[in-house]
């Protein structure tokens, strides 16, 4: 998985979850942002595999400026 950078809100460490359908999403838990990992129209690990939801979530919050667009 890709390092994930500091939350662009609150300077953060966020970290990779998954929610009881099996999407991954990156988490703030210090301001609450979330990022999903969308990058097909049906991104559970069953049908992507682990490590490509892990990459797309990743890459979503990467992607984010320092103004959270």
């Amino acid at each position: 998985m890709a390092k994930l950078k500091p939350c662009p809100f609150c300077g953060g460490e966020p970290y990779m979850a998954q929610n009881y359908l099996g999407q991954k999403y990156v988490n703030c838990p210090e301001c609450g942002a979330v990022v999903w990992g969308k990058d097909t129209d049906d991104w559970r690990i069953s049908t992507i595999g682990e490590k490509k939801a892990e990459k797309a979530a990743a890459d979503a919050w990467n992607r984010r400026d320092d103004n959270g667009n």
